[in-house]
Formats: C-alpha cells, structure tokens, sequence
C-alpha cells in the first residue's frame, strides 16, 4: 500500500475526492483532511506541523512528568506526593506547588520559549525543511 503521495489513503475513501490543493501527501498524516482550513497555504502548514512538534514534546515532558516520581518513590526517594493526580491538588493547601520557586520557573520558560522563538538550533530548518520562524 502507498502511504504517501497522491495516491495514498484518504480520510473518507472515495469521498475524498476534493482534498485541499495544498495537502499533496508528502508528510505523514496526510489524508486530504482538512474542513476547519486550519492549513489554507504552505506557510500556516509549516508553522503547524513545527506546532505540532511543540506540543508532542510537552505531552512526552507531561508523561514523564507522571510516571517518574512514582518511579523514584518506589525505589525509596521520598519527596512530596508521588501520584500525578494527586499531586495537582497540592496547588490548593497553604505554601501551595513550589517545585524550584515560581519566579525560577517562569524565567527558566522564558529562556527556553525565547530560544525557540528566536531561531533555535540551526538543524530545526533541516528537520522540517523550511525556513518559517514562529
């Protein structure tokens, strides 16, 4: 089977017929699927997929971010509350969530979100194979 190209499987099958000019099948995913035009041109497509990549990395932080201190409570470090979903409620008692102090986070986010913004590291371009800057 073809999973790529204009040949591929489209999302309704033979329904499918009218799929957007600018979804051609060269990147993964694509199956000429796209009603809300959040992708009307190349440009808004490519800051999309750099997007989509953005929010993948947080989602695998936000995984890890579940899994590990139960891991590490489990081998006997012993810090706070260990379960993610109980953890969340911690925001709600007296001295509230304060895992490296709240300025230092926000400034540390800031770094981060500035470098990205900024340009990042030059092989994002070679990666994603355009040179849209969000």
């Amino acid at each position: 089977m073809i999973w790529y190209g204009p040949d591929r499987p489209k999302y309704l099958g033979l329904f499918s017929e009218n799929t957007p000019s600018n979804l051609t099948g060269e990147y993964p995913g694509d199956y000429g699927w796209d009603t809300a035009r959040l992708s009307p041109d190349p440009d808004t497509f490519a800051k999309n997929r750099e997007l989509e990549v953005i929010h993948s990395r947080w989602a695998m932080l936000g995984a890890l971010g579940c899994t590990f201190p139960k891991i590490l409570f489990k081998n006997g470090v012993k810090f706070g509350e260990a379960v993610w979903f109980k953890a969340g409620s911690k925001i709600f008692t007296e001295g509230g969530l304060d895992y490296l102090g709240r300025a230092c986070q926000v400034v540390l986010m800031g770094f981060i979100e500035g470098y990205r913004i900024g340009g990042g590291p030059v092989i994002i371009n070679r990666i994603y194979h355009h040179t849209h800057t969000v």
